[in-house]
């Protein structure tokens, strides 16, 4: 099953601290993302590993390129990283498609220019 997620990728961000005490930066976004994954996975159960994870990542065209339409699909060079990219979807996806990231044993993941930012994934189960 694929799943969708539109708008702009986003890359994992550490922690913050306040006052001593650390906390997640990204506590609503990975909310939002997680209802969006929910939906998208329904009643289907946890997968049970081990899995490949599939991602291509939809990155905005640079305003600044003079043929945007020549870009679609073109490799990015920009930041985010793709590692930083994956853990947000890693951990965003524990709880809701698997109980822990570590059945992970494969990522083939790729970052490339498109006219409408999202993220695409698929997890694979080991056959």
């Amino acid at each position: 099953m694929k799943y969708i997620l539109d708008g702009d990728p986003v890359a994992w961000a550490r922690a913050g601290i306040n006052g001593g005490r650390l906390y997640d930066t990204q506590k609503h976004l990975k909310l939002i993302m997680g209802l969006n994954i929910r939906n998208q996975h329904g009643d289907r159960p946890f997968f049970e590993g081990p899995l490949i994870l599939e991602v291509t990542f939809f990155m905005p065209i640079p305003k600044r390129a003079k043929n945007r339409l020549s870009l679609e699909g073109t490799p990015t060079k920009s930041k985010p990283d793709c590692s930083n990219l994956v853990k947000l979807i890693e951990d965003t996806c524990i709880g809701l498609l698997y109980k822990d990231d570590a059945i992970i044993y494969k990522i083939v993941a790729q970052r490339v220019y498109g006219q409408r930012p999202r993220t695409e994934f698929i997890f694979r189960e080991a056959e």
